[in-house]
């Protein structure tokens, strides 16, 4: 799963840059204009000239490369986290029927599609084939010990990723509540904390919640509208606005990342493959050192403790920094 939001990350990184250098190369022409434009001969200034003219144009094309670029990075990010997250059940699932009920009710209609899919050249998921697909449907419907779920089948989609589209997604693995969810974790509180300071976003009603989110079908719409050619001169937005645009993706993907590794520790939890219970802890001090009587088993450092904060919707991994038995630190 991490490698889906190092992807989302470095396409960022680098469209933050694009976005930065247009701004330098803008301020920079600017100066020098200003500064020896009374200097240059007639064929320099001619070019100057030319290039300021072009500003609009420019400003159309920085715009349709953000729009088209951030929308790849989100739909990129969507559909590989979908399928990894369910790969990733897969693999700790004591058993196929132990899986998320939304994942095991639509396995098959969505595998029946998949092959559909992949027969008619429409979906590409690297090496795997249309056999393949069903022998993972076999192993499951058979009840077998070792059994893979078709994780790609739950990522494909036609049409654009819009809020709603997403909403689906992700109730489509089992996930509920995703708006609220987001909304109250640490990435997005803290980017509408800035933006809306003195806000409790917690206590925004469910309602409301896709107005908070309503930048995701603004950049559908405009992806849409860029690719069809229609893009209105007057609903340019300047770089300033686009880079607002990319912060705003930026912690709802983080945000999301966040809810898809509390339903990871959940199933972790749930799993005797991949947890061992430590059952309530003896004592917690300063929310940072926790103190468990163990009696079996094994922990190290590196291991992850999963806390069940009695929140139906929040389950918190910690990874174990230190260890310490009997006052001797180990």
């Amino acid at each position: 799963m991490k490698t889906a939001l190092q992807t989302f990350e470095a396409g960022l990184i680098g469209l933050n840059e694009f976005l930065d250098s247009t701004e330098n190369e803008a301020r920079l022409l600017k100066l020098y204009s200003e500064r020896i434009g009374n200097a240059l001969n007639s064929e320099e200034q001619s070019i100057l000239a030319s290039i300021a003219a072009a500003h609009v144009r420019r400003k159309q094309y920085i715009y349709t490369v953000t729009i088209v670029s951030l929308y790849g990075l989100l739909e990129r990010y969507i559909d590989s986290i979908i399928e990894l997250h369910v790969q990733m059940l897969s693999n700790i699932a004591n058993t196929y029927t132990g899986m998320p009920r939304a994942i095991v009710d639509s396995h098959v209609i969505r595998s029946m599609e998949l092959v559909k899919a992949l027969a008619e050249d429409k979906f590409r998921t690297g090496a795997l084939t249309e056999a393949q697909v069903i022998e993972n449907l076999h192993l499951c419907l058979s009840g077998a010990s070792e059994f893979r779920v078709n994780g790609s089948a739950f990522s494909i989609h036609r049409g654009n990723l819009t809020l709603a589209k997403i909403g689906e997604f992700l109730k489509g693995v089992g996930i509920q509540g995703a708006l609220r969810r987001v909304c109250v974790t640490k990435p997005m509180l803290e980017y509408l904390g800035g933006r809306y300071p003195g806000r409790d976003i917690r206590s925004i009603a469910d309602q409301d919640l896709p107005n908070v989110f309503e930048p995701i079908n603004s950049l559908v719409q405009r992806r849409n509208e860029v690719s069809h050619g229609v893009v209105n001169i007057d609903e340019l937005e300047s770089v300033s606005l686009l880079k607002e645009r990319c912060n705003f993706i930026d912690a709802y993907v983080h945000s999301l990342h966040c809810v898809f590794l509390q339903e990871i520790a959940r199933a972790c939890s749930l799993s005797r493959k991949a947890s061992v219970s430590l059952g309530r802890p003896i004592a917690v001090f300063d929310k940072k050192v926790v103190c468990f009587e163990m009696s079996s088993g094994e922990i190290s450092v590196g291991d992850v403790l999963i806390a069940e904060t009695g929140d139906e919707v929040e389950v918190r991994p910690v990874k174990v920094l230190d260890l310490a038995t009997s006052l001797l630190t180990i």
